[in-house]
C-alpha cells in the first residue's frame, strides 16, 4: 500500500513537536516576516503617488478617489453579493472595507462609521423631535474602536469598526468589518498591520 503524504498541518505538528510549541512560533512569526507581513492572507498594495502597504488579499483592487494635494485618499473594497435579495437596493453593501489617509482630516474614521448605527438604535418616526442615536468611537488606546448595526437597503448587520491614527506618517486608518467575519482582535492586528507595513514614497 503506498505512503500517505502528510497534510501540512501534520507536517506542522511534527515539526513543533520537534522543536519545541515557542521556537516553532517564533520561526514561523520569522519565516512570514520575509514576505512583508507577519499576518497570512495579505499583499502589498501601491499606494498611487503616496507609497504602499499590506492589504487584506480578499480586498478588490483599490476603489477611486480624487483629493486635494496634500490630502491623499485610498479605499479598499469587498461587496456582498448584489444578487442577494437582502442586499438589493439603491446601494451595494460593503461586507469589509479599508480606508488609508495620508494627510487628510480624518476622513478614514469617518468613512469606517458611514451606514452604521448604535446597538441600541432606534428609528426615529418622520416629523417626531426625538433625536437620533448615533454611533461613538470608544478610545481603546491606541485605537479607537465600535461595534455597530450597518444598515444598508434591508441589511441589518453587526460590524465593528477599528480606527487607528499614525502621526509619524501623516496617516490615519479606518476598518470596518461584520462581525461574522472577524473578531475585534483579529481587526486590530490587521489594522496594525496596514499601519506597520506603510511605507511613504
Amino acid at each position: 500500500m503506498p505512503a500517505v503524504k502528510a497534510t501540512c498541518s501534520e507536517q506542522c505538528g511534527m515539526i513543533e513537536g520537534f522543536m519545541g510549541a515557542k521556537r516553532f512560533a517564533w520561526a514561523a512569526l520569522c519565516v512570514a516576516s520575509l514576505f512583508g507581513s507577519s499576518i497570512p492572507g495579505g499583499k502589498t498594495r501601491v499606494l498611487k503617488g503616496a507609497g504602499k502597504a499590506w492589504v487584506p488579499h480578499r480586498l478588490d483592487a483599490e476603489y477611486p478617489h480624487e483629493s486635494e494635494p496634500p490630502c491623499q485618499r485610498f479605499e479598499f473594497r469587498r461587496y456582498y453579493p448584489w444578487y442577494r435579495l437582502d442586499a438589493m437596493g439603491s446601494g451595494t453593501p460593503l461586507r469589509e472595507v479599508l480606508y488609508i489617509e495620508i494627510s487628510c482630516n480624518g476622513w478614514a474614521s469617518t468613512a469606517a462609521q458611514s451606514s452604521v448605527k448604535p446597538l441600541d438604535w432606534v428609528e426615529v418616526p418622520w416629523g417626531s423631535e426625538a433625536k437620533e442615536k448615533r454611533l461613538k468611537l470608544t478610545p481603546d488606546p491606541p485605537f479607537e474602536t465600535a461595534e455597530g448595526i450597518y444598515i444598508l437597503n434591508t441589511l441589518r448587520d453587526k460590524v465593528l469598526i477599528v480606527t487607528l491614527q499614525v502621526p509619524e506618517k501623516r496617516a490615519v486608518i479606518g476598518y470596518r468589518v461584520w462581525k461574522s467575519d472577524a473578531s475585534l482582535p483579529d481587526a486590530k492586528r490587521i489594522v496594525q498591520e496596514v499601519a506597520r507595513t506603510l511605507t511613504l514614497d
